[in-house]
């Protein structure tokens, strides 16, 4: 496994789509103005003016897909609850660039997919469903 490398993108270029602010509103929600809204592929393609095939592209070639994520020590999810519930009037952008510098600095981790999955069926074993 390799440390996160991030690729280049064509395509991203030629629409003028930074890696860093295509993380920030695919995986963030952060949006133009700064302000937080979770959205899909469709609200982020608007964004940025392009169809969302521009969009799945520039992921892909940026390595920024989700999956990209799952062998890294980087906690995407950590990330996104941060921001999501972050003070309103916060520089959303500032805590974003955090964890950036983070994703651009991580490095491998295997995960143990059979220990997550019994973890995940002894949570659910004890919830209570009314």
């Amino acid at each position: 496994m390799k440390p996160f490398e991030l690729g280049s993108s064509p395509v991203a270029a030629e629409h003028g789509i930074e890696a860093f602010e295509l993380f920030c509103c695919y995986h963030l929600g952060i949006q133009e103005t700064g302000e937080y809204r979770f959205g899909n592929v469709h609200d982020v393609a608007r964004r940025f003016r392009v169809g969302t095939g521009v969009i799945k592209q520039a992921l892909e070639d940026f390595h920024l897909r989700p999956e990209d994520f799952w062998n890294l020590d980087f906690d995407l999810v950590e990330a996104q609850v941060q921001i999501s519930v972050a003070s309103p009037g916060s520089d959303l952008r500032t805590m974003a660039r955090t964890h950036w510098e983070r994703l651009m600095t991580a490095k491998p981790a295997k995960r143990d997919w059979e220990a997550e999955l019994r973890r995940d069926a002894a949570i659910n074993a004890k919830t209570k469903w009314t």
